[in-house]
């Protein structure tokens, strides 16, 4: 998934409704129903957006704040540099360090919540 198509399925929800990840899989990274925390530079692709597990749910309408605060922000590569993302930027769900792969790869409303999927690219 990419940023842009996430602020576009986040944009349409009911912004007060709290987001999860939600796998699709076997996943490495971010908890299953765990909460979603800030982006960051993604460590296998430092040029490509991770979010990571937070210690709080968050809503829609704050996950949204964050995601379009994302575009034409910096972030800092793992190792260096200074990385610039845009609504084309890929996004993985992955903390701080980790990189395994795990993709979000879609946005499903459930009920009162909003499920982030994650899949290992792999598998999807």
């Amino acid at each position: 998934m990419r940023l842009g198509f996430l602020i576009r399925e986040l944009a349409a929800l009911d912004q007060n409704a709290m987001v999860h990840f939600r796998a699709c899989g076997q996943i490495s990274g971010v908890p299953d129903g765990g909460n979603p925390g800030e982006f960051r530079s993604y460590r296998g692709y430092y040029d490509r957006l991770a979010l990571g597990s937070g210690p709080r749910a968050k809503t829609v309408g704050e996950l949204l704040g964050a995601a379009r605060d994302a575009v034409g922000a910096p972030f800092d590569g793992y190792k260096g540099g200074e990385f610039t993302m845009d609504e084309n930027t890929a996004l993985y769900a992955a903390n701080w360090g980790e990189s395994y792969g795990d993709q979000i790869v879609g946005v499903e409303k459930r009920g009162r919540a909003v499920l982030l999927l994650v899949a290992h690219a792999e598998e999807w």
